[in-house]
């Protein structure tokens, strides 16, 4: 068994890589990439954590972060934002 463990092992491995290669490709969004990354935004940016409260927020500060070095136009000045 030892002898074949190297060859199991980086079949696997060539296997994951395939598959992560093959979504990648897809390159779309995942159904909550669409609320988090905003939600990080404003939590870094205003500190505001009305944008999708119900999940902890580190992740969320995470992927906000790059965003404060780019040019964001983020609508704080429409109704829906300040009431």
């Amino acid at each position: 068994m030892e002898k074949y463990q190297t060859h199991i092992v980086v079949g696997i491995l060539l296997v994951m890589l395939a598959i992560s290669i093959g979504t990648a490709l897809g390159d779309a969004a995942i159904m909550d990439e669409v609320a988090h990354i905003p939600a990080g935004y404003t939590y870094i940016k205003f500190g505001d954590y009305r944008l999708n409260p119900e999940h902890p927020p580190l992740l969320k500060d995470l992927a906000g972060i790059p965003l404060q070095f780019l040019d964001v136009n983020f609508p704080t000045s429409e109704s829906y934002w300040t009431t």
